[in-house]
C-alpha cells in the first residue's frame, strides 16, 4: 500500500511537471501570435498610408 502511494506521489509530481512545460511553451506561442499579430497590423498600416511624394 505504501509502494503504491509513493508511486502516485511519483506520477502525479511528473503530471505537474509536465503541465508546468505545457503552460510555460503555450505563454510562449502566444507571445510569438501576438507579435506577429503586431507585425500584420504595421504592415496593415503601412500598406494603407497614403505615398508621399519626394
Amino acid at each position: 500500500m505504501k509502494q503504491r502511494i509513493i508511486q502516485e506521489v511519483e506520477q502525479t509530481e511528473q503530471e505537474e511537471k509536465c503541465l508546468t512545460e505545457y503552460k510555460q511553451e503555450m505563454d510562449l506561442l502566444m507571445q510569438e501570435k501576438m507579435a506577429h499579430v503586431e507585425e500584420l497590423r504595421q504592415i496593415h498600416a503601412d500598406i494603407n498610408a497614403p505615398l508621399i511624394s519626394a
